[in-house]
């Protein structure tokens, strides 16, 4: 009986040290930038933008983690975007969402270069980057873009590499007005 209580403490403190186990985020830094004409308040409902999910991670950094990324920063924004207010919807949303995954920064200095003032300035502080867009659904305007960067380390277990996102993704949407 003493032996079994024992091992039971064992697995409970073995658990408890993988739970507590620090993940790691100081090298993650985001920024947002909101139209200065959009009212970000109006807005109840989103829809995801086609061709939403999309991983460019051409030396396979993401691949072999064996996460689904696309599926992972999905929930992870739906989670942000009902803190926010905003309801899913397919038909008639006020906005649409889309966001991009890259493995290279210097891969999004030809989106900035394309999409102008209305793209954060991103700077080679990591190799790669998490960027979410909302688009006013009438007029196709980007209302708010909010994006990570950081390292992409390919030796992080599935659980660090899916709370990194998860935080990076937070930390986007803290700072959209609503």
């Amino acid at each position: 009986m003493f032996a079994r209580l024992l091992v039971l403490i064992a697995v409970c403190l073995s658990l408890q040290a993988v739970a507590c186990a620090k993940v790691d985020y100081s090298d993650i830094q985001t920024q947002a930038k909101v139209d200065p004409d959009a009212d970000l308040s109006r807005l109840k409902s989103f829809a995801w933008l086609g061709g939403m999910s999309v991983l460019e991670d051409p030396q396979g950094y993401w691949v072999e983690s064996g996460l689904d990324l696309n599926e992972e920063v999905q929930g992870f924004i739906k989670n942000e975007l009902r803190k926010k207010g905003f309801t899913e919807t397919l038909n008639s949303p006020d906005a649409f969402v889309s966001f991009l995954i890259v493995n290279e920064v210097h891969e999004l200095l030809e989106l900035q270069r394309s999409r102008g003032s209305q793209m954060p300035t991103l700077v080679g502080i990591g190799q790669g980057a998490l960027l979410i867009e909302l688009v006013d659904a009438k007029s196709g305007r980007t209302l708010w873009i909010g994006a990570a960067v950081a390292d992409t380390q390919s030796n992080r277990s599935e659980s660090a590499v899916r709370a990194r996102i998860e935080h990076a993704v937070k930390s986007i949407f803290e700072e959209m007005p609503r």
